[in-house]
């Protein structure tokens, strides 16, 4: 399966942790799966740090192996030494040694899940914690403040990041399956870790940041199995010039396309409903829609006209053609250009819906279009090789387009995405 899982940095995101890979940046497989499981010796950085009270971690874990008597391991947590209001953290420990920490605060309790072979679930919410729904008052940390001011160190996830230079607290790994992780900041949720294999390594995937989060420690961790890839049907995907979508497909002289589509807003100059050119400035497919002071731009192999006149400019829904040896339409009326668009040249890079592919370079946000997409079909040499319709990934929640040829999904590249998907539209694809 290639499950596309992509997403342009945030600002919440930002992570000098080397143990981050950005999903932009990369490709390959990922499978879904019900946990990963650490042995002792790895960890996750989750990239995130307290800045103030108003914060909520939840994970859900089971621990493989308890921690010798009177000691403990770490579900998550960091503090800096230095700094004594800076604390996030949970530990399971030996009777009376499971550690709970929050701002200024910190208390070592008996009250914790001291045992293997059981799914639990912690809750920190403003510094209550809470134990499979069920909390004591020894667990009522609220009083507790985080430092605004004082710098500290991400929260670790299997580990305690404790020192004063970041680095891991020795003997304070966990050796646990964790199932998930989410993390809210003035109720914003700003981490959604799920269990994943990146190309056969297991690690965490974060679903609103877009990146995927590695073992900063030693050894490996192992993986749960594979779970079902469950998508939504959805009746459109839509971006307001925030993504775009990577079919993977390089036109060709024997390419035929259609896409239905319609601006969410109109703009005052023109931006691209699909596109892409290759080396050299040939190998070009591409429209761009605009209004009547720009026009419209078409390219085709080597040539191009960055102003075509006479194309109505809405919000209206459109259907977007490109027919070999006709040239391309809208709405069944042919956009007429000043040169040739039946002549292809040179070699094509993948085309991008709603945005424009520069040489397989990076993108320019100013022609990222407000943008839904209905479905997009291409045809090569009169064979059908992309039926792109609007999914969403329950998985992850990630919107993008569906490829009912090859069984492929194509994420949003991007943030900021909606998807209509109407009640009870559940299809199950298991790859």
């Amino acid at each position: 399966m290639n499950a596309r899982l992509l997403a342009l940095p945030l600002a919440l995101c930002l992570s000098a942790a080397a143990s981050v890979s950005r999903a932009d940046t990369s490709s390959g497989v990922v499978k879904f799966v019900e946990y990963i499981e650490s042995s002792g010796t790895q960890f996750i950085d989750t990239g995130w740090t307290p800045t103030n009270r108003n914060v909520r971690i939840e994970a859900t874990y089971q621990y493989v192996a308890l921690p010798e008597t009177g000691k403990r391991t770490y579900v998550f947590g960091s503090c800096l030494w230095t700094v004594a209001n800076t604390r996030l953290q949970y530990a399971v420990g030996s009777p009376g040694k499971c550690a709970i920490g929050f701002g200024s605060q910190f208390k070592e309790t008996t009250f914790d899940s001291y045992e293997t072979n059981l799914i639990h679930k912690v809750v920190c919410s403003n510094g209550v914690f809470s134990l499979d729904g069920t909390t004591s008052g020894e667990w009522d940390l609220s009083s507790g403040m985080i430092d605004k001011t004082s710098k500290s160190h991400a929260v670790f996830l299997f580990a305690f990041n404790s020192t004063q230079t970041g680095d891991v607290c020795p003997g304070d790994h966990s050796s646990i399956r964790l199932y998930s992780c989410r993390i809210w900041e003035n109720g914003c949720l700003v981490r959604d870790f799920r269990p994943v294999l990146k190309d056969g390594t297991a690690c965490l995937y974060d679903a609103v940041c877009g990146t995927f989060h590695f073992n900063g420690g030693s050894g490996a961790f192992a993986a749960g199995g594979e779970l079902p890839t469950t998508y939504r049907k959805a009746l459109w995907i839509e971006s307001d010039r925030t993504a775009y979508v990577d079919t993977e497909y390089k036109p060709g002289a024997g390419t035929e396309f259609e896409m239905k589509f319609a601006f969410t807003r109109t703009l005052s100059s023109r931006t691209y409903v699909f596109g892409e050119y290759g080396a050299s400035a040939q190998g070009r497919f591409m429209f761009a829609y605009g209004p009547a002071s720009t026009g419209c731009f078409l390219g085709y192999g080597a040539n191009y006209d960055g102003a075509v006149a006479g194309v109505p400019y809405n919000d209206d829904v459109h259907v977007a053609r490109y027919l070999p040896g006709e040239g391309f339409s809208l709405d069944g009326t042919a956009v007429v250009a000043s040169k040739s668009m039946t002549t292809w040249s040179g070699t094509a890079a993948n085309l991008y819906l709603g945005a424009n592919n520069p040489n397989g370079g990076g993108i320019d946000s100013n022609q990222l279009s407000p943008i839904r997409i209905y479905y997009c079909k291409i045809w090569e040499n009169g064979v059908l090789v992309r039926n792109l319709v609007p999914k969403q990934r329950a998985n992850d929640g990630r919107n993008g387009l569906y490829d009912e040829v090859n069984g492929e999904f194509y994420g949003f590249i991007g943030t900021g995405t909606t998807a209509l998907v109407p009640p009870m539209a559940t299809v199950i694809v298991v790859k």
